[in-house]
């Protein structure tokens, strides 16, 4: 063939030249074709960091948002404990109150039913002194003298006990409790005189 012979004739070099030619231009070609797939690479590459900076501004943001709101909502319920705390506490301390006002009230009413119902019993007391003062005042001998005697020792007893009547009256709460025990004994004795008296100058 020609193109043979013509290849055949040409020679070395030339062909070595022109091997190198098409090498350069492929080369070339293949350059050109990496460079342009690294642009559009480039590009995409720009776009995606694009995309993912906007993104992370967005999880920024909303991030911030979340952070107030809990913040907020931490607040709120900082502020309704605070308010539900006060409110029971103000619940607690009234029905403290009320009911430190109704124990003293019960106190009180115990403290007047005693003195009533002691009050009542020196009421009796007296009017054995004034029977046993009339006896006395029509015996003699030996008789008056222990009619006087009792009557010395009833009215001691009758004073003293109206002098814790007297304190008992004034007081309340762990005082007042001390009195009426004290009340009740010396009550007791006064009782108990009497009685023996009334049997004795029957």
């Amino acid at each position: 063939m020609p193109g043979s012979r013509y290849n055949a004739g040409m020679s070395k070099p030339i062909r070595l030249a022109s091997l190198l030619v098409r090498c350069a231009i492929a080369c070339a070609v293949a350059c050109t074709i990496a460079l342009g797939a690294l642009s559009v690479s480039c590009a995409k590459t720009q776009e995606k960091t694009e995309e993912a900076k906007s993104k992370a501004a967005e999880l920024t943001a909303a991030a911030k948002d979340q952070v107030a709101d809990a913040k907020a909502a931490v607040v709120d319920k900082s502020r309704e404990l605070a308010n539900q705390a006060k409110e029971q506490g103000s619940a607690i301390e009234e029905a403290v109150t009320a009911k430190t006002e109704q124990l003293t009230a019960d106190v009180l009413a115990q403290r007047d039913a005693l003195v009533r119902e002691f009050q009542h019993g020196l009421g009796k007391v007296d009017a054995d002194i004034a029977t046993l003062q009339s006896k006395a005042a029509s015996a003699t001998g030996a008789t008056k003298k222990e009619l006087e005697t009792s009557l010395a020792d009833l009215r001691t007893q009758r004073d003293a006990a109206h002098a814790k009547l007297t304190d008992l009256a004034s007081q309340s709460g762990a005082a007042w409790d001390d009195l009426a025990k004290g009340l009740k004994a010396a009550e007791q004795n006064l009782e108990a005189a009497a009685a023996r008296a009334r049997a004795r100058f029957h």
